[in-house]
C-alpha cells in the first residue's frame, strides 16, 4: 500500500507490465487522497510526469489525458515546473479514482474503400512509382494481386 510519496516514487520506478493496473490504481488512491484531506497535488504530478517511462498503461492513461482530467476539475499544469497547482474555481471532491478502469478503445468503422482512399491519397503525397505503390498496398492489404485479378 501507498502511503507516502517516497513510496508513490519508488513503486512507480519499479512497475512492470503484469502489475501496472493495480500499482496505477493504488498510486491514484493516495494521490486522491493527498488532494482531498491536504490539497496537496504533489502526488497527481509524480504520477502525470512518470505515465510517460510506463509500458503497458491502460486505455486512457497517457500522460496528456491524465493532465486533461485533472485540469478538467479546476487544478492548473504547469507544463515547465511538472507540476500541479489548484485553480480559482478547482473542484475536486467528488475526484473519482481509477477515471479510466472500464474505459474502451474506439472501434474503427472505416470500410475498405474508404480506407483504400485514405491510402491513394498517402501515396500520392509521395515520389513513389506506381510498381512501389502498388508493393506498397499489396503488403498494406496482404493481397495477391494474381487472386484479386
Amino acid at each position: 500500500m501507498i502511503n507516502s510519496n517516497k513510496k508513490l516514487s519508488n513503486a512507480l520506478k519499479r512497475i512492470s507490465k503484469e502489475n501496472v493496473a493495480s500499482v496505477l490504481l493504488d498510486a491514484e488512491t493516495f494521490a486522491v487522497s493527498q488532494l482531498l484531506e491536504h490539497r496537496n497535488t504533489s502526488p497527481l504530478a509524480t504520477i502525470a510526469t512518470a505515465l510517460g517511462n510506463i509500458a503497458g498503461k491502460p486505455y486512457g492513461l497517457s500522460p496528456k489525458q491524465y493532465v486533461e482530467h485533472y485540469e478538467a476539475m479546476g487544478l492548473v499544469w504547469d507544463k515547465k515546473k511538472s507540476a500541479f497547482s489548484i485553480g480559482k474555481d478547482a473542484n475536486f471532491a467528488e475526484a473519482p479514482v481509477g477515471y479510466w478502469v472500464g474505459m474502451e478503445r474506439p472501434v474503427n468503422t472505416e470500410s475498405d474503400s474508404e480506407k483504400a482512399v485514405k491510402a491513394f491519397a498517402r501515396i500520392a503525397k509521395t515520389d513513389l512509382t506506381l510498381t512501389q505503390a502498388i508493393a506498397l498496398l499489396q503488403t498494406a492489404y496482404q493481397t495477391d494481386l494474381k487472386v484479386a485479378a
